[in-house]
């Protein structure tokens, strides 16, 4: 199989990263239909391909960032005892199916 690559600028985030990618770069490998692909769709986003594969990126850091947290904070609600029983769930998902 065919692999093609495309590069994707980084900004060290820590020491760690920086000493990983001392470029300030990261490479990234796509088969030639995985590229294609990237490309169909950030031509019909109007912009290029490593813009569309970069703020890709950043989302899903962000995402990953606000589910961390949002396990955490559930977490410290079970350390506090905030807990609420199976019936509650079950209405509070009922009525997320309503709305």
């Amino acid at each position: 199989m065919h692999v093609c690559s495309a590069k994707i600028w980084i900004a060290p985030l820590t020491e760690t990263s920086a000493d990983r990618y001392p470029e300030g770069a990261m490479e990234v490998h796509f088969t030639p239909e995985q590229l294609e692909r990237l490309s169909q769709i950030a031509y019909h986003a109007g912009v290029d391909t490593e813009h569309l594969v970069k703020d890709a990126a950043l989302r899903l850091v962000e995402e990953d960032t606000k589910f961390r947290a949002a396990v955490g904070a559930g977490i410290a609600q079970a350390d506090r005892e905030e807990l609420i029983d199976d019936e509650q769930v079950r209405l509070w998902l009922e009525e997320r199916e309503r709305s």
